[in-house]
């Protein structure tokens, strides 16, 4: 069983563990797809995998939009505390 794509720390990790995480299951899950396509499973196993694959990357990116929002707005309380003392 060959994968598609192979998670490498060094090229891929954005050093936050939780969305490492998150991105290392992706890739699990296209590596599971493309798995079941090569060796020709059922159409049921391909459909499975495809909606695990489709349900985990909407919840992973409404997650990603939440943390991104939140580092956004400390960063900017951040900045203006900064700006408080110049």
């Amino acid at each position: 069983m060959a994968n598609l794509f192979e998670w490498d720390d060094a090229k891929y990790s954005v050093k936050i563990k939780t969305i490492d995480n998150q991105h290392k299951k992706l890739v699990d899950l296209i590596n599971q797809l493309f798995n079941a396509m090569v060796n020709e499973e059922a159409h049921s196993k391909l459909s499975e995998v495809l909606n695990e694959l489709i349900q985990y990357t909407a919840s992973h990116l409404k997650q990603k939009k939440f943390f991104l929002r939140n580092m956004v707005i400390a960063m900017q309380k951040n900045i203006l505390l900064s700006i408080r003392y110049l």
